[in-house]
């Protein structure tokens, strides 16, 4: 299994990928673009769970990733910068953290 978190932006989609063992397997940015994403997402499975924070424009994101059979998590932005700044004290990007919140629940 996968954990996918996605720092959604108005140009691009910053991403970080968990393997199981909590290891970075990849990371990197794509376009902002339902095009761009659906190509993205050819390279999970559908065990694999995604996390976005819920900025006002992550509907369309968060419906295409469903509509292919994955599970997606809506994170709180306020509640992730107070998890962030007290659990992880270090200067992880924004994905990543998403991504490790998600892994640990």
């Amino acid at each position: 299994m996968n954990y996918v978190g996605l720092d959604i932006h108005t140009e691009n989609i910053v991403y970080t990928v968990l393997s199981d063992d909590g290891n970075e397997k990849m990371r990197g940015k794509i376009v902002n673009d339902i095009e761009y994403i659906i190509k993205f997402l050819r390279n999970f499975e559908n065990e694999d769970l995604f996390v976005i924070k819920s900025t006002g424009f992550y509907e369309p994101i968060y419906d295409t990733i469903e509509s292919k059979g994955f599970k997606v998590k809506l994170a709180n932005p306020l509640k992730v910068k107070l998890i962030a700044e007290s659990r992880i004290k270090n200067d992880k990007i924004d994905s990543e953290i998403l991504a490790r919140l998600l892994k640990n629940n």
